[in-house]
């Protein structure tokens, strides 16, 4: 608030007047209209996520949004011991990035850290490989492989391309998705970054990821891909990627301001129990580097609490057998490719 100045020397004439403009001034100032300290959550909060350093591979510009923090004792995540909350905010408090961890076990939804949403990065490689599996079959397990255990970008180009034109393509990977009960994610079908796959810009929320990482083993196709998501390179076992039978897939990649976002997804499945988990980090120094160091950070966590998060496995549902047949409809009838160039 500004007010003008007052002068160094007044009389006993204009003093009186003086203190009572001064007063009117004040009292305005107590009653202006409040200014927002923080700009509420947005769907387009600012994150990134997958691909690999040297070549990251899909992104959508961040809109700069701000981030509101979660409380992992609040509604929606009420069944969460004490304990496990409180650990998390030890952690969270230790940690010099912004972070978020979903865990998706049975029909429970338990969101710890920053919500965050933005592009899908190499982690969208998962549902793409099921959608030209259910297309090509054997003739792309090459490819599949590759896009998955290496990130292999060129394979997944290829991958994209065996389903047919960007548009059919992308309705085939978005079928997938469906398949995990995700009805509101649409994968990006158009190239809107310069430099990045299309697909690996689609906009996938990390409860969504986390869904469909405890839904994999129901989703048609599956299987070989979670076989190599067991498999991930030792250069790329950071988070939950290369724990047991653990079957993970990483994404990374800058925001047009070149700092990095690190997404993974994981399927932790045992005789123990069974959940679906998301990760995101978004490091203060910007890099790759310490991105992953947090993920595996809050790989730790996770595991350390996983008695608090496992559940049932999944059960196929007819939602999924319909949307296996929108798939095959809307995928086109064209020869698959087997290698890489």
């Amino acid at each position: 608030m500004s007010t003008s100045t007052e002068p160094t020397r007044t009389t006993s004439s204009t003093w009186p007047l003086a203190v009572l403009l001064t007063s009117v001034l004040l009292l305005a100032g107590c009653f202006a209209a409040p200014q927002d300290s923080a700009a509420p959550p947005s769907s387009g909060a600012r994150t990134t996520g997958s691909g690999a350093p040297p070549s990251s591979d899909h992104s959508t510009p961040s809109t700069g949004a701000s981030t509101t923090l979660v409380d992992p004792t609040a509604a929606g995540t009420s069944s969460v011991p004490a304990r496990v909350a409180a650990s998390f905010r030890t952690l969270d408090a230790g940690l010099d990035a912004e972070v978020a961890v979903v865990v998706v076990s049975g029909s429970r939804t338990l969101t710890f850290g920053v919500p965050m949403t933005g592009p899908a990065w190499s982690t969208i490689k998962a549902p793409l490989a099921i959608a030209a599996i259910g297309h090509g079959g054997g003739a792309v397990s090459g490819l599949v492989r590759r896009a998955l255990t290496a990130s292999d970008n060129a394979a997944a180009e290829d991958l994209w391309t065996s389903l047919g034109t960007p548009t059919q393509a992308a309705a085939a990977v978005t079928a997938v998705l469906a398949q995990s009960g995700d009805t509101t994610t649409s994968v990006q079908s158009a190239r809107i970054r310069t430099g990045f796959t299309a697909f690996g810009q689609t906009r996938w929320p990390l409860a969504a990821q986390a869904r469909f990482a405890r839904q994999l083993p129901c989703i048609t196709g599956s299987a070989s891909v979670i076989a190599a998501m067991r498999e991930i390179e030792p250069g790329q076992q950071w988070g939950l990627a290369g724990t047991g039978t653990v079957a993970a897939k990483g994404g990374w990649g800058p925001d047009p301001d070149g700092k990095y976002l690190v997404r993974q997804i994981a399927l932790v499945s045992d005789a123990a129990g069974t959940f679906g988990v998301a990760l995101a980090a978004r490091p203060r120094d910007g890099s790759f580097s310490s991105g992953t160091a947090t993920l595996s950070a809050l790989a730790q966590w996770v595991l350390a609490n996983r008695a608090a998060f496992d559940g049932p496995t999944c059960q196929r549902s007819a939602a999924a057998s319909s949307h296996r047949d929108t798939l095959h409809a809307q995928t086109p009838a064209t020869s698959a490719i087997g290698t890489t160039p």
